[in-house]
């Protein structure tokens, strides 16, 4: 009786070794997916299965001996990819500031001995390594402003090339003007269920915050029940009229702020959805005509619900010289504020309370923040307790905001926020502070107790435990300003 053994390799070809203890093999058949490819005679007993589409093949043999007996090898079923895996590094959407330096590389350990070379590329066909072998990263130095895709061309040992897509890279110019373009802000807040867009809560934190390299957004991200904010500043071109175009999935709305308002004034707007860059197909609204004057720059705001579903949104135009740009690309954009900058740009601080302080319940307290850097660009400072908002900041002074109100007895957690640029929230530190009740309804005489805050109110309550013998108080420095004896 004859045996057979089938074997794959990394790549699509098939062996099989053969033999009979008494008799001679006069073939060998082979079958992918129960449907037979070839019949070997003689050995070397071996198909060669060089094309083939991605998929997963169920592999077997029968062997044939001179007395016309036959064994077939259990199935083999292997895997054929169309791509090599592997994990990029950084991660999608990374941001980095101009002249960086960042380690771009991909894990394909796995497939480490199918692979010839590799080599890195950013936005097509950009070749931003030399030809590596027996490595798989380097560092990407003094990257330019700009948005990158990264990709990785692999050479196996076979011939074959293969094409890795990686993350999306945006390196953040130092200046934003019409001299420093190729980006745009994108805001993201998540579970948001309202379809209705004056409701986009853009006065609060982003969710999410990174940059695109064109007026659009990413297609599809797959992700349901969030509000997106596409912003930053728009550079024509050409002097004259220009007429914008929106698409989206779902609702969506266009504005600009001319150069001489102070307000969003709406050219174009998508009620229901459209398809992905569908200009002509119906859906997509377009502007009437708007005169721009070149290297003026104008904000803009490009808005949009995503209930479920399919999601995208881009806004075209079309120059004065009829030249269709749709989407707006990079070259025509700059970014209202710099994410990676933000917490720097604009600091807002509590000055009162202190954190730790204990009041009572009666106290009049004197909310205080200053804005410490940013001024120009931060307004609407206002104080919250958690999530509640308990008012708007009346100037008191130069970049300084305070209010005065009393609070429920229990903790609280104090902060003042400020938005930035009319864009986004950043808030200040966090201080915890008690209200509790007052001397005169004190149950326990065993406790110290000082109250109110005398910053406040001017007044100083001191409640001693019983059988107290002294009262010593000290200044900051530990030098004794008051020492009393007690009965």
């Amino acid at each position: 009786m004859s045996r057979t053994n089938t074997e794959s390799s990394g790549f699509p070809g098939l062996t099989a070794n053969a033999y009979s203890f008494n008799r001679s093999i006069t073939k060998v058949n082979f079958y992918i997916n129960d449907k037979l490819v070839s019949t070997a005679n003689a050995a070397p007993y071996a198909y060669s299965w060089n094309k083939t589409e991605a998929g997963e093949f169920n592999i077997k043999a029968s062997v044939t001996d001179d007395n016309n007996d036959s064994t077939t090898t259990p199935v083999n079923t292997i895997t054929i990819l169309d791509q090599i895996p592997g994990n990029f590094t950084p991660a999608n959407d990374t941001l980095v500031s101009k002249g960086a330096d960042i380690n771009v590389g991909v894990d394909i350990s796995s497939f480490k001995n199918l692979i010839n070379y590799l080599i890195f590329y950013a936005n097509d066909n950009n070749k931003i390594s030399d030809t590596l072998r027996n490595i798989s990263n380097f560092v990407f130095q003094n990257i330019p402003s700009g948005s990158f895709q990264l990709k990785a061309a692999l050479s196996l040992k076979d011939g074959r090339i293969f094409s890795l897509t990686g993350p999306t890279i945006s390196v953040i110019p130092d200046v934003f003007d019409c001299d420093n373009t190729g980006l745009a802000n994108d805001d993201i807040w998540s579970n948001i269920s309202s379809s209705d867009l004056s409701k986009i809560p853009v006065g609060t934190a982003p969710s999410l915050s990174f940059l695109v390299n064109k007026l659009e957004g990413p297609l599809n991200r797959g992700k349901d029940n969030y509000d997106q904010r596409i912003s930053g500043y728009i550079c024509p071109p050409q002097t004259g009229d220009y007429v914008f175009w929106i698409t989206s999935d779902d609702n969506s709305s266009f504005m600009i702020q001319f150069p001489d308002s102070t307000h969003l004034t709406q050219l174009a707007t998508q009620p229901d959805w459209s398809c992905s860059e569908c200009w002509s197909d119906g859906k997509p609204t377009q502007s009437d005509k708007v005169a721009l004057v070149k290297g003026v720059p104008v904000f803009f705001e490009a808005i949009m619900h995503q209930g479920s579903g399919g999601d995208n949104l881009a806004v075209g135009w079309q120059l004065p010289d009829a030249t269709m740009e749709r989407p707006i690309p990079g070259s025509r954009l700059f970014a209202a504020y710099n994410p990676l900058t933000l917490k720097t740009d604009a600091v807002i601080t509590m000055t009162n309370p202190s954190d730790k302080t204990s009041f009572n319940v009666n106290d009049s307290i004197t909310f205080g923040a200053e804005v410490v850097k940013g001024s120009s660009d931060l307004t609407n400072v206002s104080f919250y307790d958690g999530k509640k908002l308990l008012a708007l900041g009346n100037p008191s002074g130069l970049n300084t905001f305070s209010f005065k109100t009393k609070l429920a007895k229990g903790t609280h957690n104090l902060y003042a926020t400020g938005l930035f640029k009319n864009l986004v929230t950043v808030n200040s530190d966090t201080v915890s502070i008690s209200l509790i009740t007052g001397i005169k309804d004190q149950k326990d005489d065993n406790t110290f107790t000082i109250m109110p805050n005398p910053w406040i109110s001017g007044d100083l309550r001191i409640s001693l435990p019983l059988g107290s013998k002294e009262l010593i108080i000290c200044d900051i420095t530990g030098k004794d300003i008051y020492n009393v004896k007690l009965n």
